[in-house]
């Protein structure tokens, strides 16, 4: 009789080893409030040390008139192999399980078989490979499912069945490669879904068809080259879409009703807007144009390095407050291109190829809301401040990386009367000017910033501003894309010295060819990292963090790709055009005595690009 107990007993209950029983205690007990009211209370379990065979007995600080009201259960510094179900058990009202970075291999439906009351379930950071069929299938009140950062790489078709009432759910950081169309198609009240920086790479069209309520989406950081059809037409609730970093080259929204759709680091190169589209984050495509038929509700756009040279249909959106257009070659800008925009807040020009003539009177008249103005990196030799005297609110100016030797400073304020910022770096200052400019400018409470990365310590220099303080112009080559550029070196080998001559007027035609390969090279460059990992950054914070680096540095390899080679024949080829020029150059101005070709600089610049926000409007 006793052994047929023991068979039987085996065969029931095969984890039971009663030489492994565990006791789990709470080894804190608190109440939980929010906005001042008791929501419940919560037991912190810590260092436990479970296998797969260990079986648990738990107690709340040896009072059981706590397994009542303990509504919160947390796991600190413990290893588990699977969440112990007899914490459902023992605390019947039980609603939210906190289990991350447990080293949870193994999750299967018995764990929750008790957890009929359990509204949230985090298990991030865990060793999870595999979600099988109906492993949640008892938790029909879970709202909230985490399991991020986890080894995920298989969905089984039915594995979230029976959760009609989950609404935000988090698959981030896993390994999953593909999602079955009808995966999602029990998630109806589904409001969030994360799965990002996984390697998915296509979404099915009716992926997220039964989820009508999703107002959110982020699928950033994956390797999608392909939506199928109309994946997004049916979510007439989606307010934010994320595809960032991935492998796009179409997609289409323009039947959603999405406000906030933020797609940077794909190779899209046309794209049609929705009506309700109010905020576009689309850098570092190579977009040529963007259809804004029909919408009037945009608010912030930003286009930086991308392919724009036409601002007809962008100079229609009347509503906007934010807009990058910085690494775009526009050239140079009509009066109407910001006539209609109002409301204009933020504008950055940086790099735009605008040049000299192109600030008329006229081009900002309309824009009396804008507080910051970047007008970096444009070849600008002077700068008339008339022009901008219906800019009374700007508070920051940015003018850094043209040819200025001056500037009207002495009435600043006139023209500019909350002028809090100023940047100066890279131009043509003499240090006297300069020093004398920077006392005039503090006095009238403006700040001369110079960003850290730009700061001159080992050449002649004012307040980390670099200049000359000889009859001897110095025109400085920094490349506008090493504005960019996180390392920048010593550039006093790279400076081009005339006597009493101005080089940018004769080397225009160069700066423009220079300014062009340099585009060319980075969406080339861009292209070759697609090829090579089909990632260029991992894209985390949840909306407005924007990455810190554009780009990778050019590797060369052993076995050099046709791609590769055309890029370098283009430079080479360039670099010859540029020397025969100048030297033409150099024989017409005998007075010419010393002359240094600003190869490095240009080297450094095509080989690395960087980006940093701090210069991002």
């Amino acid at each position: 009789m006793k052994l047929f107990i023991g068979v039987f007993m085996n065969l029931l209950l095969p984890r039971i080893a009663f030489s492994e029983l565990m006791e789990l205690k709470c080894d804190e007990i608190k109440a939980i409030s929010y906005y001042e009211r008791y929501y419940g209370t919560k037991c912190t379990i810590s260092d436990v040390s479970a296998d797969s065979s260990s079986t648990f007995v738990i107690r709340s600080a040896n009072n059981f008139e706590y397994n009542k009201i303990i509504q919160e259960v947390e796991f600190s510094n413990s290893k588990l192999y699977d969440m112990p179900r007899e914490i459902f058990g023992t605390f019947q009202f039980l609603k939210k399980v906190q289990a991350n970075s447990c080293g949870i291999e193994d999750v299967n439906k018995y764990n929750f078989n008790y957890a009929s009351a359990l509204q949230e379930l985090r298990m991030r950071s865990n060793k999870i490979k595999k979600l099988p069929n109906s492993v949640f299938s008892s938790i029909t009140t879970l709202t909230t499912l985490d399991l991020s950062s986890n080894e995920i790489n298989e969905i089984e078709k039915n594995a979230f069945v029976s959760l009609e009432s989950l609404e935000y759910l988090t698959l981030s950081s896993n390994k999953l490669v593909e999602l079955g169309e009808d995966i999602f198609k029990d998630l109806t009240a589904l409001i969030s879904i994360r799965i990002d920086n996984n390697k998915l790479q296509i979404i099915e069209e009716n992926l997220f068809a039964n989820c009508l309520n999703l107002s959110e989406i982020r699928i950033e950081g994956n390797e999608i080259a392909v939506i199928k059809g109309d994946a997004f037409g049916k979510l007439k609730d989606l307010i934010l879409l994320n595809v960032a970093s991935n492998r796009l080259h179409e997609i289409n929204i323009k039947t959603t009703n999405v406000e906030r759709l933020w797609i940077p680091y794909n190779n899209l190169k046309s794209l049609d807007v929705n009506k309700n589209l109010k905020f576009l984050y689309a850098p570092y495509n190579e977009l040529e144009m963007i259809n804004f038929t029909g919408n009037t509700e945009m608010m912030e756009l930003k286009l930086r390095q991308n392919s724009i040279s036409d601002l007809s249909n962008i100079s229609s959106l009347t509503g906007l407050e934010v807009l990058d257009l910085s690494y775009n070659p526009l050239g140079p800008l009509k009066v109407s291109s910001f006539a209609r925009m109002h409301d204009l807040i933020k504008l950055n020009l940086e790099f735009t190829q605008i040049k000299k003539n192109s600030l008329t009177y006229g081009t900002f008249s309309h824009n009396t809301n804008l507080t910051q103005l970047d007008l970096s990196y444009n070849q600008l030799l002077q700068i008339d401040f008339n022009i901008f005297s219906s800019l009374a609110q700007l508070t920051h100016l940015k003018v850094d990386g043209n040819n200025l030797t001056e500037i009207p400073f002495e009435n600043i304020k006139v023209n500019f009367p909350k002028l809090s910022l100023i940047s100066l770096t890279d131009n043509d200052w003499n240090c006297s000017y300069l020093s004398n400019m920077i006392k005039q400018l503090r006095a009238m409470n403006v700040i001369v910033y110079v960003f850290t990365k730009y700061r001159v310590y080992d050449e002649m220099n004012v307040d980390g501003i670099r200049c000359h303080n000889n009859a001897t112009k110095h025109v400085y080559w920094r490349s506008p894309i090493a504005h960019l550029d996180d390392n920048e070196a010593n550039l006093s080998e790279n400076d081009i010295r005339t006597p009493e001559t101005d080089l940018n007027a004769n080397l225009t035609k160069i700066w423009d060819k220079i300014s062009e390969l340099q585009i060319k090279m980075f969406k080339m460059n861009q292209k070759i990292n697609n090829v090579n990992d089909g990632k260029s950054f991992v894209y985390n914070n949840h909306e407005t963090q924007i990455p810190e680096s554009v780009g990778k540095n050019l590797i060369v390899q052993s076995e050099v790709s046709s791609i590769k080679v055309i890029l370098y024949l283009m430079f080479f080829i360039m670099m010859f055009f540029m020397f025969v020029t100048i030297i033409k150059f150099v024989k017409s101005y005998g007075s010419l005595q010393r002359f240094y070709y600003p190869n490095e600089s240009f080297r450094r610049s095509t080989a690395t690009i960087q980006t940093t926000m701090e210069h991002v409007m």
